[in-house]
């Protein structure tokens, strides 16, 4: 909701076609980082490609892990997030089988804990759902830009 001085409730400056304006001189991102999310809710998938659009992400998302076995042996991601608890297996396993991507493990359970010992050494953090996808993929950011710079 804007006021009458041309800037939302969030402050963000707006030009007269309603686009955010980008800062002279800010540095825009052109390529974006290219990730992949494995979660069994269709739900949570969607709203992980909404937040996207925001944060100049590619997001391929997969309910199971045939389809992410057959995305990731067809493309290259920067990190994937991994729900902890699927249907068929955990996201430790999947991360143990996958071994050469960065990954950020999320759960709506807070009992993975008990199993961190197990975890392959490309888990490179876990964040519970509870944050949000603004948190999920901010942390996700973050560790892209730690593991390739």
């Amino acid at each position: 909701m804007s006021n009458n001085k041309g800037y939302s409730k969030h402050n963000h400056r707006f030009d007269h076609s309603g686009l955010l304006s980008i800062p002279e001189g800010t540095e825009v991102e052109t390529n974006p980082l290219n990730m992949i999310l494995l979660d069994d809710d269709p739900t949570f998938g969607v709203v992980m490609q909404r937040f996207t659009q925001y944060k100049n992400i590619h997001l391929d998302t997969c309910q199971n892990v045939s389809d992410f076995a057959e995305q990731v042996s067809a493309s290259r991601y920067d990190l994937a997030i991994i729900d902890y608890y699927l249907q068929d297996c955990t996201g430790a396993e999947v991360a143990d089988a996958l071994g050469n991507i960065p990954i950020l493990l999320i759960s709506r359970e807070t009992q993975w804990q008990k199993s961190t010992l197990y975890l392959s050494t490309s888990v490179m953090e876990f964040v519970h759902k509870k944050f949000g996808a603004d948190v999920i993929l901010n942390s996700a950011v973050r560790i892209v830009k730690q593991v390739y710079s």
